[in-house]
Formats: C-alpha cells, structure tokens, sequence
C-alpha cells in the first residue's frame, strides 16, 4: 500500500510541474481594457463582458468580406455612435491617482482603431476617439487623417501634438496609437507602416506630460466627435476598436495587422503566413454622403477628480502580457513537453528506487 501511495505522489508532483511550465508559454498579448465586437444593432467588450454604452439600437452593416459587422456612424444620423467608459475610467484612475502614489507605474497603453471614410471632410474634423481639452483621438481633413494627442498641465500651456498619415475616402485604415509612458512619446502605425509627427519628420511625438482629463466624466466615443459634444461629426466606418494597458511592440503589431487585414481584405490572404479563414474579398464598398464640419475648439475648464473615484479599492494594477509569437510559442511548447517527459522519467525512476529500498 505504502509503495502504491508513494508512487502516485511522485506522479502527480511531476504532472503539477510540467503543467505549470506549459502554461506559462501559452500567455500572449490582448486588448485587456477595451475588446469591441460589434452586432447586429449593437456592440459588446469581450474584455468586461459588458454591452457598450449607450443602451440603444446601433446601425451596425454586415460585411461580407470580413464575415463580420462593422459600425456606421454618420452625420445623418448624429447618434449613432457608442461610448465605452471602462477603458477611459480604468485608464483615467491608473493616471490621475495610482501614479501619485506610485511614480515608477508603467502606465504605456495602446489603442487599436480600424476606419474607413465614405467622404473626406473639407476641413480637420474629429472623428472616433477621447478628447476635450486633453487625451487622443482620430481626425481627417481633405487628404489626411491624424492621430490627435495634447501635451499639457493646463490650458494655458496646452499644446496639440499631431501623427499624420495620407488618407483617401472608401478605403479601410488599420491604426495602432502607442503610448509610451517611460519616454512619454505617442507614435503610431497604419496599415502596416508607422508615420510621420505633422510638420516633422520624426515618427513620434513628446508629451511632457500627457494631459488625460476628464475621463471620469466621459468615455470613449466610437464614432463619436469631441466628448463635450455627443455627436457624429465625421461620417465614419468603423470595424475595430480595442484598448490594451502596454505598450504593443512592432512585430506584435504587424501580426495584429495581418490578420485584421486578411479578414477585411486590405491584403490578399496568399500573403498572410497564417490566413483566417474568411469568404474571398469583395470588390464591393459601402458609402454614404457625409457633409464636412469645421472642427469644434478642444478647449474646455478643469475640472477636479471626485472623492467617489480615488477610491483605491477600484484602482486597477497596470497590466504587462509576454511579448511573443506563434513560433516562439511553439519553440516553448516542444521544449516544456521535453522537460515534462525528462521530468516524469527522473520521478518515476526516483520512486522506482524507492520501492526497491523498501
């Protein structure tokens, strides 16, 4: 009996081993505070399990490329965009109140957009995104679109940084905005490709610092204009809008890329290295007319942070995924089975002389 209990320890110490190394080779980067999906007739974030704000019928179109519906916001309709504040309120809370108390949190965050234009605007309008005196957001004129970010400590220092981009009406934009807390730089990558700061040929902009304000007051605004205003100001298409709280580095990126990119056809699926499976691209495109808007002015009072927010028990802890890929992941897999099979071998043999012992 003694001999049978040993050796069942000794196989199941083993097997608690190899799980834990396999385990740990599987962790990957994902949009941890904003995974939008959208519905028919509205959207849901994977990464809360919560619907999307506001509480209403959204018109979401189906697309047949991508097997998948996508939001269209337009002026005709000027509210029909969605709000997500838990991405803003998490981000806002980790800002605003955790790095007082914690000067050295890595506070990097990354915003993962993908938009299309029916129309481009005549003059710089805002479009998707979090911005009233201060924050980020997506912008367009009649031949480019912006990445809209503000480096200030107040308004009367405030100044409005812009990442460029040339853009052209019914064509798709994969975006990637990245904040990088520690150099506090915003850079971006589009369709691929990172771009330029407007009027520099730098490919980042400096926030010394970052103004972020407001956020506990309002949210995120998909397909929504400035945040003061509640409104669609630039007609829009939108099939991807997600939030992660790191920085996402290039070759994650660009794997990010590829598959939105095979699913909505930007690029031919014999180009991937590992194509989803999706129906074939059609030649067809969506548009609707969308009258232009003078941009509406960023300016807005301050405003303090109410008692209700500082609550530490709701601060969220800045998170940090393993960079990787599916051939890193793989390697760790085949070497972590390996070290499992040595292991199990080394702890049968060591209750074998166990038993013999006895």
């Amino acid at each position: 009996m003694k001999r049978v209990v040993l050796i069942l320890l000794s196989l199941i110490f083993v097997l608690m081993l190899g799980t834990s190394v396999l385990t740990v080779g599987a962790t990957d980067i994902y949009p941890d505070l904003l995974e939008t999906s959208f519905e028919d007739g509205g959207a849901f974030n994977f990464a809360t399990g919560s619907d999307i704000e506001p509480e209403k019928d959204i018109n979401t179109v189906w697309d047949e490329t991508a097997q998948a519906y996508f939001l269209r916001a337009s002026k005709d309709d000027p509210e029909n965009f969605l709000v997500s504040t838990e991405a803003t309120n998490a981000l806002a809370r980790m800002i605003l109140v955790q790095k007082q108390s914690e000067p050295d949190l890595d506070l990097s965050f990354a915003w993962e957009f993908m938009v299309r234009l029916p129309e481009m605007p005549e003059s710089m309008t805002y479009g998707s995104g979090y911005f009233a005196s201060g924050g980020f957001t997506f912008c367009a004129d009649a031949n480019y679109g912006y990445f809209l970010v503000q480096s200030a400590t107040s308004d009367a220092d405030a100044q409005n940084l812009y990442l460029q981009f040339p853009m052209e009406a019914n064509k798709w934009y994969h975006c990637m905005l990245v904040y990088d807390d520690f150099e506090q730089q915003f850079y971006a990558y589009v369709n691929g490709a990172r771009i330029k700061a407007k009027d520099s040929t730098n490919d980042y902009v400096s926030v010394n610092p970052f103004r972020l304000s407001y956020l506990w007051h309002h949210g995120l605004q998909i397909g929504g204009s400035n945040i003061e205003y509640k409104r669609v100001d630039l007609s829009q298409d939108i099939a991807i809008c997600n939030i992660y709280s790191q920085i996402v580095p290039e070759e994650d990126y660009l794997e990010i890329y590829e598959t939105a990119a095979m699913q909505w056809g930007l690029i031919p699926k014999e180009q991937a290295t590992n194509p989803p499976q999706t129906q074939e691209p059609s030649t067809e495109v969506p548009v609707t007319e969308a009258p232009s808007a003078e941009a509406p002015s960023t300016q807005a009072p301050e405003t303090e942070i109410p008692a209700d927010e500082t609550d530490t028990d709701l601060l969220p802890t800045a998170t940090s995924g393993v960079q990787g890929n599916d051939g890193g992941v793989n390697v760790i897999l085949i070497i972590a089975i390996i070290a499992a099979v040595l292991v199990i071998g080394g702890g049968a043999a060591a209750a074998w002389i166990v038993i013999k012992k006895k």
